[in-house]
């Protein structure tokens, strides 16, 4: 199945069990839970709002003190050249899921910025609903979420893997990396099926 028609078949998926009726299948397991935790959080699906947006001197003081700045070039060597062929994004974020860093293709960065896919967003479930970054956050785990998967209907047309960090001598989290990128650019390595 290529993408378009998993993403028709998840848009059909997702207004059967969020519009309260006789769903013919379910959700993935991640996805059913986190769709449970973000709508206990009263994150709305129709939300047209970005979500929270933090003050750029915030973000600064943040980016300045945080640990993933020591491995940001590391990352961007890595991933944004991985991000930039593939026209998708690379984003990292702190605990809180505030994006601290984003880089990757000029073009993708322009549509990301329509859904306040940017620097100084929160994308923690709690404000925007399932999501990569937000996900991989509250569970733990590394986390690919795809279209209709995500709660907010506005965020259908993206599709994303991400992975939290944790300080390698605590344990403690640190923050997330994610890849995003418009559906239409999806690459079969980031389908979760």
């Amino acid at each position: 199945m290529d993408a378009s028609d998993q993403a028709r078949r998840l848009s059909e998926l997702y207004d059967e069990v969020l519009g309260g009726g006789r769903a013919t299948a379910d959700p993935r397991p991640l996805v059913a839970a986190s769709w449970e935790r973000s709508l206990a959080a009263a994150v709305d699906p129709e939300l047209d709002a970005p979500p929270v947006i933090v003050d750029p001197d915030v973000v600064a003081a943040l980016r300045e003190n945080h640990p993933l700045q020591a491995v940001l070039p590391v990352l961007r060597q890595t991933l944004t050249t991985i991000a930039d062929e593939a026209s998708h994004i690379m984003i990292i974020t702190d605990a809180q899921g505030t994006i601290l860093w984003r880089e990757g293709s000029s073009e993708v960065k322009r549509q990301a910025d329509r859904i306040a896919l940017s620097e100084g967003a929160v994308w923690s479930e709690e404000k925007i609903g399932t999501n990569g970054m937000g996900t991989s956050l509250a569970v733990g785990q590394p986390v690919q979420i795809h279209s209709a998967e995500h709660l907010v209907r506005r965020i259908h047309e993206w599709t994303c893997a991400a992975a939290p960090v944790h300080d390698p001598d605590t344990g403690k989290l640190l923050g997330a990396v994610d890849v995003s990128g418009p559906l239409r650019t999806v690459h079969p390595a980031m389908s979760p099926w």
